[in-house]
């Protein structure tokens, strides 16, 4: 499966797909992008557990995720405080968007 199908899947726009693609380095480079395999496969990077809002792209030099939000603002860019991340807290107390 490539990226773009992985995304599609995911339910972000074919819109989003292409403007995101671009972006998204080929292998592993110290960028603060994930490269395609690390984006398909999260648990190997950040995750937690009953999450399928969230698509996640990148990482802060904090180590807190970089997401793209799949339902409720598709294509959204949020910033994950992953500090906070899991348990019954709902995903709003602790993602913040930073771009639509």
């Amino acid at each position: 499966m490539t990226l773009g199908d992985y995304l599609l899947s995911r339910g972000l726009s074919q819109k989003v797909i292409d403007e995101l693609l671009p972006y998204i380095p080929n292998g592993s480079d110290d960028s603060v992008f994930c490269d395609a395999a690390t984006i398909m496969e999260p648990e190997r990077w950040f995750y937690w557990p009953r999450q399928t809002r969230f698509v996640l792209v990148g990482q802060c030099p904090n180590g807190d995720a970089v997401a793209i939000d799949t339902q409720k603002t598709p294509g959204a860019v949020f910033y994950v405080a992953c500090e906070l991340a899991g348990g019954d807290r709902p995903d709003d107390e602790f993602v913040i968007c930073v771009a639509e």
